[in-house]
C-alpha cells in the first residue's frame, strides 16, 4: 500500500469531498478545482495584475483564496488529519487573503507581501504539483511565486518588472532552493 504525505492526503480529502458533495455531474455544475490548486490560481492571479499596475478583479481573488482555505481546513477536519503545522499554514494564507486592502496599488502591494509570505511558506513546506517558481527583489526585499520562469515583478509593476531573481522551484512536487548565491546578485 502506498503511504501518502499529509498535504497529499488533504489533496486526496479535497477531492473526496468534492465527490461526496454531489460535484461529479459535470452536466449539472462546473468543475470544481482542488482547494491548494485554486488559492495558486488566485495567488498567481493577482500577482499578474499587480505586476501589470492593475488592481481590478483583486477582491474577487481574495474571496476565491479565503473560501478554498476554508473548504482545505473543512477537509482536515473531516478527515480527522489535522497537523498543527499545516493547519497553521492554510490559516496563514487565509488571514492574509481576509486583510488583503487593495483600495489602491500602493496598498495591495503592501498586503502582496503578507500574502506572498504566506503562500510561500506553505509552498517551501508541502510542495505543490504544479510548476511553481520564487523569486526575489532586493528593493522590495520580498520574495514571491510566479508559475512561470520570466520574472514579473509584482512589488514595482511596470517600474521595475524584471527586478528579482529566481530563488528555487517546485520540481516533482517539492521545493528546491537555488544556491545563495542568487539572492546576492541584482539584475533588472
Amino acid at each position: 500500500m502506498k503511504k501518502f504525505t499529509f498535504c497529499q492526503r488533504i489533496r486526496l480529502s479535497a477531492l473526496m469531498l468534492v465527490f461526496s458533495a454531489g460535484w461529479l455531474n459535470a452536466a449539472e455544475q462546473p468543475v470544481k478545482v482542488e482547494p491548494v490548486q485554486q488559492i495558486m490560481q488566485s495567488y498567481y492571479a493577482v500577482g499578474r495584475l499587480l505586476a501589470k499596475d492593475s488592481i481590478n478583479g483583486i477582491a474577487e481573488q481574495m474571496q476565491k483564496i479565503v473560501t478554498a482555505a476554508s473548504v482545505a481546513l473543512k477537509a482536515e477536519r473531516t478527515n480527522g488529519k489535522d497537523e498543527k503545522a499545516h493547519s497553521a499554514k492554510i490559516k496563514s494564507i487565509q488571514a492574509a487573503a481576509k486583510g488583503f486592502v487593495s483600495r489602491d496599488i500602493k496598498t495591495s502591494r503592501e498586503s502582496f507581501k503578507a500574502l506572498s509570505h504566506a503562500v510561500s511558506s506553505y509552498v517551501k513546506a508541502c510542495g505543490y504539483s504544479s510548476p511553481a517558481y520564487s523569486f526575489y527583489c532586493p528593493m522590495a526585499g520580498q520574495t514571491w511565486l510566479q508559475s512561470v520562469e520570466q520574472v514579473a515583478n509584482p512589488f514595482f509593476g511596470l517600474e521595475m518588472l524584471k527586478c528579482g531573481k529566481m530563488t528555487g522551484r517546485v520540481k516533482e512536487g517539492k521545493y528546491v532552493e537555488k544556491s545563495n548565491e542568487a539572492t546576492a546578485e541584482h539584475g533588472h
